[in-house]
């Protein structure tokens, strides 16, 4: 069985990768590393349990001697056969400074000490949000790539060290929106503020939109992805740099819950933005109180990210063509995103009231 490290294992790709890996026996050991502590990080039961059956480790990945550090063999371990990537920074809306150092400065320390180690494969996770805005047709792994977004800008210069390390068996990838269980950053914000809505029984009508067509993907394909890919690098013997997209092919405005943009100025959009942030942040709060939940890290504040990034359509069928892949979630519908709801519900993270 394979030996996998996992950096970033408390963020929402890697937790739920660690808890993939673990309720299906697929490697052994795992150790799994991350900034923060499994105390602090909102884990959910599920997501607890798979990471007690691992060696957990936190560490400055900003350091390079603490990712040297990571590397090290767990007992009956001489190497480390999967190393995925989770590190990076899901919020949007921060200074580039933060997104240098979480993002690339993190990517390429442990893209350079795997190359050291002669791995036998590493996964970086990337973005789908790096492709131009494309929807006919949507964006496949050669599609062009955009800049104008500091955290797409990162990831985009990460992707290209990462692919470009010497001696490193490299597969960058690239999601599309991520939805499922422990998000915080994508739909969950427009779930609040759904919630908030129906709480107080107002009724917003949203202009048409003429928006191209964009993507998402459940957080289960992604994690089952990435060590589909793990496996098939390996056992089919490739060599090289690869990068795929995982994406699903529903078109996530149908939801209205993935950043989409109204047919409006962009100062209207920004004013809209304010305006739903003044009017959904008082009432949350006298949500949570209401249901005595004192700390939690959701919220319906919905940053300026949210309105101003294109929207990307990415094609996610060439792992599926390549590699035999099959995705678990191939279709949006809203019970997938009630998921996520009821988990945080069960945790006490999220007001018992309808969506």
């Amino acid at each position: 069985m394979p030996s996998a490290l996992i950096f970033g294992g408390l963020c929402m790709v890697g937790r739920n990768l660690v808890t993939y890996l673990v309720e299906n026996n697929l490697c052994h050991p795992i150790r799994v590393v991350d900034r923060s502590v499994p105390q602090t990080a909102f884990l959910s039961q599920r997501c607890a349990d798979a990471l007690a059956k691992t060696e957990f480790l936190q560490a400055n990945l900003r350091n390079p001697a603490s990712v040297a550090a990571c590397f090290e063999p767990s007992p009956g371990v001489s190497e480390w056969d999967f190393v995925f990537n989770c590190s990076t920074e899901e919020r949007y809306g921060q200074v580039d400074q933060v997104y240098l150092e979480r993002i690339m400065l993190v990517g390429t320390n442990c893209a350079n000490e795997a190359a050291k180690r002669n791995v036998k494969v590493f996964l970086q996770i990337s973005t789908g949000s790096v492709y131009q805005e494309i929807s006919n047709p949507p964006c496949g792994e050669t599609a062009p790539t955009q800049t104008q977004i500091a955290r797409t800008k990162y990831h985009l210069e990460t992707d290209q060290k990462v692919l470009e390390t010497p001696g490193l068996n490299a597969i960058v990838v690239r999601p599309s929106l991520v939805y499922g269980p422990a998000d915080l950053h994508r739909a969950t914000p427009f779930l609040a503020l759904s919630s908030v809505i129906r709480y107080k029984g107002w009724h917003l009508t949203q202009p048409h939109t003429t928006n191209p067509r964009r993507n998402s993907v459940h957080v289960y394909d992604v994690a089952a992805g990435m060590h589909h890919l793990a496996k098939w690098y390996t056992s089919t013997n490739q060599s090289g740099p690869r990068v795929f997209n995982i994406s699903d092919e529903s078109d996530s405005r149908q939801y209205g819950v993935f950043c989409d943009p109204l047919v409006l100025r962009m100062t209207d959009l920004m004013a809209l933005r304010e305006e739903l942030n003044e009017m959904s942040i008082p009432v949350w709060l006298e949500m949570l109180a209401k249901y005595q939940i004192h700390n939690t890290p959701v919220s319906p504040y919905l940053e300026e990210e949210y309105f101003s990034a294109p929207p990307t359509s990415v094609d996610g069928q060439r792992i599926v063509r390549e590699t035999g892949f099959e995705y678990r979630y191939p279709k949006l519908v809203l019970a997938n995103l009630e998921e996520t709801v009821h988990e945080y519900v069960s945790q006490k993270l999220w007001p018992s009231a309808e969506l």
